[in-house]
């Protein structure tokens, strides 16, 4: 597993997360079709706090449709006219590999037809060493602090090997936070080994290979229920003896559909803040769902501008 440099500053907040942004110099971000007004606005309200100058990426009559209709004024030197919805994301993929912008950022289309251009073999952003996943950026629901929940929206069905790879990604995330040695809980239904499931046989594999020195920079334990992983009540009532148990930093998922229903229930029924990225990649991805508000497409900025740090 890659090492990374971990950060002085030590963030647990999301107000930590945005001033330690506002400290860095401002980015360049090229945005694909930002056809929302909450992805208008998050970027507009980017610029202002001096995160990130912002390039739309995609038709200019729709986005200028949307501003308009929303009261939005964009500076109209910073629309880059791109009709087929197919260039739109290879046309910003192209910025950042070129150097004209330090970030991406997904509006409003689908997720594969906007990872189709970034896993491009010859003209993306694919690192070769690494593999693509999506990382989220949570409040601890017990005590203080902030979570990484990964992955949630990319891989599928990951293997052993994958989840060593999106288990590096989250690492490396919370490095770049500042967690110096993040406490990582590999997610399944049960907590105990059970042969015929196989999330509770990988989660017992990477605990091990964490004890054994194979997994750098975080301490993994599993299998851990969703419960006993974050909670210390939890933990304590199902007399589970661990250094991870209750004091989660970052939960591995099994898969994606655990993943996306965990993401969807905490955007849908606490309604808290959120930050999500892409990582894995030669530069940083602010992928936020859809139905994200406004206040979680900025807080995902803010993400990327420190892990373009």
């Amino acid at each position: 597993m890659t090492t990374t440099h971990v950060s002085n500053d030590v963030i647990e907040s999301f107000e930590q997360l945005m001033a330690k942004a506002k400290s860095l110099p401002t980015r360049r971000m090229a945005v694909v079709a930002p056809y929302r007004p909450e992805v208008l606005e998050s970027v507009l309200q980017a610029e202002r706090e001096d995160l990130a100058h912002y390039f739309l990426v995609g038709d200019e009559t729709i986005i200028t449709s949307v501003a308009n209709s929303n009261g939005i004024t964009l500076n109209p030197s910073r629309i880059i006219h791109e009709p087929d919805a197919s260039s739109a994301t290879p046309r910003a993929v192209a910025m950042v590999r070129n150097g004209e912008a330090d970030l991406l950022m997904k509006g409003h289309l689908h997720t594969g037809a906007f990872l189709k251009a970034i896993m491009d073999r010859e003209n993306g952003l694919r690192s070769n060493d690494k593999l693509l996943s999506q990382a989220g950026l949570y409040q601890k629901p017990f005590g203080k602090g902030l979570l990484i929940i990964t992955d949630c929206a990319i891989n599928i069905s990951p293997d052993l090997n994958d989840k060593l790879k999106i288990l590096d990604n989250a690492i490396s995330m919370a490095h770049k936070l500042g967690w110096k040695e993040p406490r990582v809980a590999a997610l399944a239904a049960l907590e105990t080994v059970n042969s015929n499931m196989v999330a509770t046989m990988d989660a017992a594999l990477l605990s091990k290979m964490s004890d054994r020195g194979q997994i750098q920079g975080a301490i993994v334990d599993g299998p851990l229920g969703l419960d006993n992983a974050i909670s210390p009540e939890a933990a304590i009532g199902k007399n589970i003896k661990s250094p991870v148990a209750g004091r989660a930093d970052i939960l591995l998922v099994p898969g994606i559909s655990a993943g996306n229903f965990l993401h969807k229930a905490i955007a849908i029924f606490a309604k808290v803040d959120i930050a999500g990225l892409a990582l894995g990649t030669k530069a940083p991805i602010v992928m936020t769902s859809r139905s994200d508000s406004m206040r979680s497409k900025l807080l995902s900025i803010a993400l990327g501008c420190v892990m373009a740090d």
